[in-house]
C-alpha cells in the first residue's frame, strides 16, 4: 500500500512494515528527527506488524493488526 502526503510518501510492506521518505519539516516521517530523505526509511517506531496506513498533508496513521492506532507528525 502507498500513500502520498504533501511531498512526502509513505508505504505499507506485506509484512507490515512502515516505510517513509520525503519532505520531513514537522517529523511527519516519524523518524525521530526533522531530517528529510530521498531513500525510504523503516518507522522503527512501530513495535507492531501494521495493517493499514494513511497520511495527510504533514501526518501519518497507522493501524496495527490488533487495532492499535499510532499517529506521528502535525495536523496543522
Amino acid at each position: 500500500d502507498l500513500k502520498l502526503g504533501e511531498q512526502f510518501s509513505m508505504a505499507l510492506s506485506n509484512k507490515g512494515a512502515v516505510y517513509t521518505w520525503g519532505q520531513n519539516d514537522k517529523g511527519q516521517l516519524g523518524l525521530g528527527n526533522e531530517v528529510p530523505t530521498c531513500e525510504p526509511q523503516i518507522v522503527i517506531g512501530l513495535s507492531k506488524a501494521i495493517s493499514k496506513i494513511d497520511c495527510g498533508l504533514k501526518h501519518c496513521v497507522a493501524l496495527s493488526k490488533d487495532y492499535q492506532l499510532f499517529v506521528w507528525g502535525s495536523n496543522l
